[in-house]
């Protein structure tokens, strides 16, 4: 069963949400704020993420969510506004839509994106070519024991790079 975590300020939109998404056979839970989500999202399979939060606007959301982490993220809004919806995609979003949808619409974007997120490195064994370490369990990258700051994307391209160079790289 895969585990959607809906952050949404309101209670009653989140109720119905998770409600909806238990009947559709998910295990679903929800926040209420940027913060809330920023720590809960670990025990989540997917983000269902609103747009419109209390406490930090929701794009930043989006994008601390994705530096920190490759979790599929569908971000939403109340509001039918295009440049938002780019915004979020732009700032890591899997997919984003106006809330105007049937929940068997959600349910279809929700096992896209699933289906969508299962090719990357997530569940790859490290990858070693001295002095450089590659962890796609913890998506960190060192070089010489020292922690290397990179984007979700550059950790994927370096990850398919280093597990297809010349000599194979010894893993771990």
């Amino acid at each position: 069963m895969r585990n959607v975590l809906v952050v949404e300020r309101e209670s009653s939109a989140a109720d119905a949400m998770v409600r909806d998404l238990r009947r559709q056979g998910y295990a679903a839970r929800s926040v209420g704020t940027g913060a809330h989500a920023l720590h809960a999202y670990r025990e989540a399979d997917l983000v269902l993420l609103s747009l419109e939060l209390p406490d930090v606007d929701g794009i930043k959301v989006c994008r601390s969510l994705r530096a920190a982490s490759d979790i599929p993220l569908i971000a939403y809004t109340r509001r039918d506004d295009e440049l938002e919806r780019v915004l979020a995609l732009k700032a890591g979003a899997d997919d984003c839509v106006a809330q105007t949808w049937g929940f068997r619409e959600i349910g279809a974007r929700i096992e896209a994106v699933l289906r969508r997120s299962r090719r990357g490195p997530a569940h790859s064994e490290a990858i070693s070519l001295r002095p450089l370490h590659i962890d796609p369990r913890t998506r960190e990258v060192r070089l010489r024991d020292q922690l290397i700051d990179v984007t979700s994307k550059e950790f994927e391209l370096l990850y398919i790079l280093a597990s297809n160079c010349g000599p194979r790289a010894t893993s771990h």
